[in-house]
């Protein structure tokens, strides 16, 4: 029941959540709760919730054949907000016209010089399509009309790499995306240079007795160091970069003098071909709102002088123009009433050069990142050399010989 009485909310043990006015029995909001993400509604369809949140539902529309993905309207209908404007009775959204989503299929391939040519349609007329290399903004091409077709000559230069292309209608409504991959990839023709910063915090001296459920227990970790270790070992397996430059850096090792000035190197030398992987396990604590990495020389008493602030990391990753991807495992239960969690660290990491930026974490804001004495790791750096390493044809479904973002997540969730 709501404080006010007015309504009353429902989560059932599938995720589903409904919201009802009490004094009618009407139901207003709609929704799912999925792998702790939550994605809210309302009777017309509008909706507040994370992009990814938005990417766990399927929704059918009236008229319209199959499921689609509640994301490929994102910008359509979400509207932050919306819930408690329905719960107060003070919105006032005209309700949507909504459309079947483009379609975007790959045609015969054409001579290798010229790449590949696509087509796209949809019935409420084009908006353009937007290609992406690996990640990053390649190109956007201006369509109009139910269709179009395009050439796409960045597919005949192996050299841009993967290619991934989505149309977007006149409403912005967004299709499914479609992979333009060259075939599998060859060992010792990679391409770049993988950069690796692996950073494990195991020993606490400096700080008191008061971690752990209690509050009261040595904040030293056993599994950190061994983590950084795996996922550094796992990375570097790579056969996609004609070279390859890892650090790890351990306990006493990892200085923020140490952490900064690497990390700075790897920025300034790494280019557009290249990849940075940074990677922490340890403690992390909140100071006034603000994320710090606990470090072994870390003291309570200068908390600023003695950690590593996250917004100093992320200031250097900002300016990366390599592509960036972040393991996180910083939610360990730190000192209990300073508790920091990967959600604190994921909210500053947006880069401004235009490279992509991919983070992956242990948990979220609301977990507890766990441990797995038999494998002598955490389970997240276990799974990540699970994926990599031990069981990687198993997760490269396409047998490209490279482990897509969608692969990785999937064996990860697994």
């Amino acid at each position: 029941m709501h404080g006010d009485a007015r309504h009353v909310s429902q989560i059932n043990a599938n995720g589903a959540v409904h919201v009802y006015r009490c004094e009618s029995g009407e139901e207003v909001l709609t929704g799912a709760y999925v792998d702790d993400e939550l994605v809210i509604m309302n009777r017309d369809g509008y909706f507040e919730g994370t992009e990814d949140a938005a990417g766990y539902v399927e929704m059918t529309l009236d008229g319209i054949p199959g499921r689609q993905l509640l994301s490929q309207y994102y910008g359509v209908l979400r509207k932050p907000g919306v819930a408690l404007e329905t719960l107060t009775g003070s919105a006032s959204l005209t309700p949507p016209r909504l459309s079947a989503p483009p379609t975007l299929r790959r045609l015969a391939t054409a001579a290798s010089t010229e790449g590949v040519r696509l087509e796209a349609s949809s019935a409420t007329g084009l908006g353009y399509i937007q290609l992406y290399a690996e990640g990053r903004p390649l190109r956007r091409i201006a369509v109009s009309g139910p269709n179009a077709m395009v050439p796409v000559i960045e597919s005949a230069h192996p050299e841009i790499g993967r290619i991934t292309a989505v149309a977007v209608d006149a409403h912005g409504i967004v299709s499914s995306p479609l992979s333009l991959d060259a075939g599998p990839s060859r060992p010792g023709r990679g391409v770049g240079k993988l950069w690796g910063l692996f950073v494990g915090v195991d020993r606490y001296p400096l700080l008191p007795n008061a971690c752990g459920s209690d509050g009261r227990s040595p904040c030293d970790l056993t599994l950190a160091v061994a983590d950084a270790k795996r996922l550094a070992h796992a990375v570097g397996q790579s056969r996609l970069y004609k070279t390859k430059e890892i650090t790890v850096l351990v306990d006493q090792e990892a200085s923020r003098s140490t952490v900064l000035a690497r990390l700075g190197a790897m920025v300034e030398s790494a280019g557009s071909e290249d990849t940075i992987v940074v990677s922490f396990a340890g403690h992390g604590l909140r100071d006034d709102d603000a994320l710090r990495l606990v470090l072994s020389s870390t003291s309570l008493n200068d908390l600023g002088g003695t950690s590593l602030a996250f917004a100093d990391v992320a200031v250097q990753l900002r300016r990366a123009r390599a592509r960036v991807l972040v393991l996180l495992d910083v939610c360990h239960a730190g000192v209990s009433d300073r508790l920091a969690t990967n959600d604190d660290a994921v909210s500053q990491l947006v880069t401004a050069s235009g490279a992509s930026m991919i983070v992956l974490s242990a948990s979220k804001g609301r977990q507890l990142s766990e441990e797995d004495e038999r494998s002598g790791g955490g389970r997240f750096s276990v799974a990540i050399d699970t994926v990599l390493t031990k069981r990687r044809t198993a997760f490269d479904l396409n047998s490209n010989g490279a482990i897509r973002v969608a692969e990785h997540c999937r064996g990860l969730n697994s």
